[in-house]
C-alpha cells in the first residue's frame, strides 16, 4: 500500500460528500447548483454572524463555549439552538460554581437567534477540528479572521 503525502491527504480533504435532511430536497429540488448556492448562501449568513459574535462573548465565555459544544451532537432541526445551548449551561458542571457567571452566560447563549447559535457552534468546530489537526488550538480561535488564513 502506498503512503499518502501530506499534500495528497489536504487534496482529498476538500471533497467533500453532503447528505441532506428530508427538507433540503423538497426546498431546494435535486441539483448540485441548487445546493452549492444554498451552502454559499448558509456561509454568507454564517460569517456575518461569526462577525457579531465575536464582540458578543468574552474570550473565557468562548473558551466555555468551545469546551461545551464538543460534547453534545448539535440538531440543525431544533428550532431554537440558543434555548438548548443555554440549558446545558445552566447545568451545575458547566463553567463554575459560580451560578451567576454561569446564568449570565447562558442569558447571553439564549439572546442569539438561530444563525448566531449556529455562528457559535461552527466556530468552535472549527477551533477543534485545527486543535486535533495541529495538536494546538489556535489563538483568538473565535474570529472569523482565524479561519480565512
Amino acid at each position: 500500500m502506498k503512503a499518502i503525502t501530506e499534500r495528497e491527504r489536504d487534496r482529498r480533504s476538500r471533497f467533500t460528500t453532503v447528505y441532506p435532511g428530508d427538507m433540503a430536497p423538497a426546498m431546494l429540488g435535486h441539483s448540485p447548483t441548487t445546493y452549492n448556492l444554498a451552502l454559499g448562501c448558509w456561509t454568507h449568513l454564517l460569517a456575518e454572524a461569526t462577525t457579531e459574535n465575536e464582540r458578543h462573548f468574552t474570550a473565557g465565555e468562548w473558551e466555555v463555549l468551545h469546551d461545551l459544544a464538543g460534547k453534545f451532537k448539535w440538531d440543525p432541526d431544533v428550532a431554537d439552538p440558543g434555548e438548548q445551548i443555554a440549558s446545558v449551561l445552566r447545568r451545575p458542571a458547566w463553567l463554575s460554581p459560580d451560578p451567576h457567571r454561569r446564568d449570565k452566560l447562558a442569558e447571553k447563549v439564549q439572546e442569539l437567534d438561530y444563525v448566531r447559535a449556529w455562528a457559535m457552534l461552527w466556530a468552535c468546530f472549527h477551533a477543534e477540528r485545527q486543535e486535533k489537526a495541529t495538536g494546538v488550538r489556535p489563538e483568538s480561535w473565535w474570529l472569523l479572521k482565524s479561519r480565512l488564513r
